[in-house]
């Protein structure tokens, strides 16, 4: 199969885990190269699932510790999104000893689906994907509107996690100041726990460690990937 880049797209059949170099160094709540996440507690995270907790001052204490894969999305060669095979590839991954999945991420070339692709992907996975798998929906657009609504959708699904890649478009405008204010604004609705999302080899843009630190004060950001 071949993603909207036209590219072979292996990883929808054949791979169980897509290893990638990490940008960041040891911070407040960091993803390592395989999608591990450095955990703020030691409780098992089907607990602390969305539905089953209720907030205490916006805190969210939650594990996520194991693999992530990020899956990529399949298309057919017209372009259109292939929801019987993502379907058999989320429960291929449901049979394997991994934590959990990351829907739309880079992997799921999320940039090049519509809204309406993006919510019908996620959907798929989620009712497809074994209950007991930690879900994380990435959720990020430019617009801190739309990646709210996206953030919603998801947690309507039963999502655990949503990740959030860093804006990047008007890049001379990503000040500490805008960046604070895109994260905490979305922080402070969503209803899901937020990892921030920075991939500088493909937005051109790289958070610096010291507006992580300030974000990471933030009781609804748990992590960076």
């Amino acid at each position: 199969m071949k993603g909207r880049l036209g590219r072979e797209n292996r990883e929808s059949t054949t791979s169980l885990a897509h290893p990638r170099r990490g940008s960041n160094g040891l911070l407040p709540f960091c993803f390592s190269g395989l999608m591990g996440i450095a955990s703020r507690w030691d409780q098992p995270i089907r607990a602390w699932r969305r539905q089953d907790v209720k907030l205490n001052t916006g805190l969210f204490l939650m594990l996520l510790h194991g693999i992530f894969p990020p899956i990529s999305t399949p298309f057919y060669p017209d372009g259109n999104v292939y929801h019987k095979k993502l379907e058999h590839n989320v429960e291929r991954y449901s049979r394997t000893p991994v934590a959990g999945l990351v829907v739309l991420g880079s992997t799921g070339e999320a940039v090049f689906l519509s809204d309406e692709e993006r919510r019908a992907v996620l959907k798929t996975a989620r009712t497809t994907a074994a209950p007991n798998k930690v879900l994380i929906a990435g959720t990020g657009i430019e617009s801190a509107i739309e990646t709210l609504r996206l953030t919603e959708y998801a947690a309507g699904l039963g999502y655990d996690i949503a990740m959030v890649r860093t804006p990047h478009y008007f890049r001379k405008q990503m000040l500490p100041t805008n960046l604070l204010a895109f994260y905490r604004f979305v922080a402070d609705r969503s209803p899901l726990p937020v990892i921030i999302y920075n991939f500088p080899q493909a937005t051109g843009y790289d958070i610096p460690a010291e507006l992580v630190i300030e974000l990471a004060e933030h009781p609804n950001l748990v992590g960076i990937k």
